[in-house]
C-alpha cells in the first residue's frame, strides 16, 4: 500500500536517488515535474512551488501538483504530476496526469494505486 505526499526537503536524498535510478536505467522520467532539467533538489523544489498555482507558474508550463508515492516504509516508489489545466502541447500529448514508478518497484500495482489516489 502506498500514500501520496507532497515533496519536502526531507525527501531530497530519495528524490535525487530516484532521478539517478532513471538516468542509470535509461528510462523515461514522466510525471516528475521536469526533474531532469534541474541540477539540484533546491532548484527543482522551487520550481514545484512556483508551478503549483496559476499566479506563479513558470512561462510555457501549466499549474500542477506533484506528489511522491511512498510505501509503508516511507520509501519513494513513484511520482505523479496532476496538472490543473492543459496547454496546447499537453492537449496533444501528455494529459492531466503524468506518472512514473522506479524500475525495481514496477508490476506491483503502484501505478494503479497512484492514479486512483491522484483522482481522489
Amino acid at each position: 500500500m502506498i500514500r501520496l505526499v507532497l515533496p519536502t526537503e526531507d525527501y531530497e536524498e530519495q528524490v535525487l536517488d530516484y532521478k539517478a535510478s532513471f538516468e542509470r536505467d535509461g528510462d523515461s522520467l514522466d510525471g516528475i515535474a521536469g526533474l531532469l532539467n534541474f541540477r539540484t533538489f533546491k532548484e527543482w523544489y522551487e520550481a514545484l512551488l512556483d508551478n503549483s498555482c496559476e499566479a506563479t507558474v513558470r512561462e510555457g508550463l501549466v499549474p500542477a501538483t506533484t506528489f511522491l508515492a511512498v510505501d509503508e516504509n516511507d520509501r519513494l516508489v513513484g511520482m505523479v504530476d496532476l496538472r490543473h489545466r492543459l496547454n496546447d502541447a499537453l492537449e496533444k500529448c501528455g494529459g492531466h496526469i503524468g506518472y512514473s514508478v522506479r524500475k525495481d518497484e514496477r508490476r506491483k500495482g503502484y501505478a494503479t494505486q497512484m492514479l486512483s489516489l491522484a483522482l481522489e
